[in-house]
């Protein structure tokens, strides 16, 4: 008898991406989540993530499979020395509905 969580089949699509600047990967698990469009603002160049003010540009955006805005964060701190400093809660992947932008489709 095989059990499956609708919740991670729903998200099953974050296993293998990548962030497209950074490369690293988007998702242990735990790190994605769907977050609502009210927290989100588009502008020039990329989007806002309203609850922390930080500025995702186009280049790191990808595609949604499920016409919602996710959101992967660092679970923890961390210095890459190739691509710098990253504190917890910081923008790991970010995935936007829209099909005509973002850089890995």
């Amino acid at each position: 008898m095989a059990i499956v969580s609708t919740g991670a089949v729903a998200h099953e699509w974050y296993a293998g991406k990548k962030d497209p600047v950074t490369g690293f990967t988007c998702c242990a698990g735990t790190d994605c989540a769907p977050i609502p469009d009210s927290e989100v603002k588009e502008m020039p160049g990329g989007y806002i993530y309203l609850p922390t003010g930080e500025f995702i540009p186009y280049l790191r955006v990808q595609h949604s499979q499920d016409r919602q805005f996710h959101r992967c964060i660092y679970q923890s701190e961390f210095l890459n020395l190739d691509q710098g400093s990253f504190g917890k809660g910081d923008t790991r992947c970010f995935f936007a509905p829209h099909s005509e932008i973002g850089a890995a489709f």
